[in-house]
């Protein structure tokens, strides 16, 4: 359960941080969640075709944003 919780915030945190490097102006704590979630997969993916594995929670932090920011562009070129 503990780990749950700790996945989420750091999603919400994922999200949020991307979404303000992004200029991308979301309005609730699901969305960044959203992002956050999404934008792990991403970043897991990417940095595992690099064979790079996170350990930590920094670690996973960091995948997870560059995995957002990512998501991020994607959307705002769609956008476009």
């Amino acid at each position: 359960m503990n780990q749950i919780v700790q996945i989420i915030l750091l999603g919400m945190a994922a999200g949020w941080a991307a979404s303000f490097l992004v200029k991308s102006r979301q309005v609730s704590l699901i969305n960044y969640l959203i992002i956050g979630i999404i934008g792990s997969f991403i970043g897991r993916y990417l940095f595992g075709l690099l064979g790079i594995a996170a350990t930590s929670a920094v670690g996973t932090f960091v995948m997870t944003l560059l995995g957002a920011v990512i998501l991020l562009w994607l959307v705002n070129q769609i956008k476009k």
